[in-house]
This record gives C-alpha cells, structure tokens and sequence, in this order.
C-alpha cells in the first residue's frame, strides 16, 4: 500500500460501524503485540466500545486511506491523577501503512482532540522493544516520566508530554 498524508483521512470514530473497525484494529495490536493484557480488561474493555475512550472527555480516532481503515488511537481522561491528565492507549498502525506518517498524524490529531478537551498533559506507556514507537514519541517531544499505573510488564516505559 502506498500512503502518504495526502491521501490519508483521519477521524472520530461514531457508530457501531466505526466501533467494529476500532474493536478490528485493537485487536490486530493485541495479537501483534504478543503480551498478556488481561490486567488492562482488554477483552471487556473491546466487548464496551467506546468505553474508557467516550466522548466527551475520551475519543477514537481512525485513519483510514481510500476508504479502508489502516490506524487507530484513543484517548482516555485520567481523572484519578488530577485534573486536565490524558492518556494515549492502543496507537496501531498496520504494517502495510507503517512508514507512511499513519502514526505520527494519528499521534498529532490526537493531541489536538485532548488539548480541545481541556486536557493539559498527556501520558502514555509502551514496551521499550517497540523501538519505532519509542522513537516516534521522542520525535513528538514526549519525555520519560514516572509509572503512573500499575503496569508489571517488564519492559515498559512511561512518557508525558505537556498539551
């Protein structure tokens, strides 16, 4: 597939159409990811789209190219760490799409849509092995922080990044 961000479109996802989509590409970056997430109540949490991620103070963007859905990200408050704290959950690109600008768009489109909610700092964990990830976010301008949750995977990060 080739993409640049031209012919990219990137959106809130509404609907129980879009939700299928959304539930369709968390759940290509579980089984790619290869990590038990059953802490996280992953399964319930696909099985309640939007969930955690609904409007207003939540969101899920998809990227999609011609029509066909090629990248998701959420949104989620964090209202236990204070008022205006983000999280960023589930960035996935699909390897046909990746390269192509898919995840840093989606990244910026998303920071829009927390500073719009009032959001004031974002915050994110991923797996120091998903190198790509780990750099785009230092690209963004998101820096190491301390766990904000309860995360026993051995190899996770933790970045913030003020909005």
């Amino acid at each position: 597939m080739d993409l640049n961000a031209l012919d990219m479109d990137i959106r809130r996802a509404v609907g129980v159409t879009d939700m299928a989509t959304a539930r369709q590409l968390f759940s290509a970056y579980l089984r790619e990811l290869g990590v038990d997430l059953s802490f996280q109540g992953v399964e319930a949490e696909l099985a309640d789209l939007p969930g955690p991620y609904r409007e207003p103070s939540g969101v899920i963007l998809l990227a999609e190219s011609d029509g066909l859905p090629v990248g998701v990200v959420a949104l989620k408050p964090l209202s236990e760490l204070g008022h205006g704290m983000c999280e960023m959950k589930r960035l996935y690109v699909r390897p046909s799409a990746r390269g192509t600008g898919v995840a840093e768009a989606l990244c910026r489109s998303l920071e829009a849509e927390a500073s719009m909610r009032g959001y004031r700092m974002m915050k994110l964990d991923t797996l120091a092995r998903l190198k790509a990830a780990n750099a785009l976010y230092d690209r963004m301008g998101f820096s190491p922080c301390a766990a904000y949750n309860d995360n026993p995977l051995d190899d996770i990060r933790y970045f913030e990044k003020p909005l």
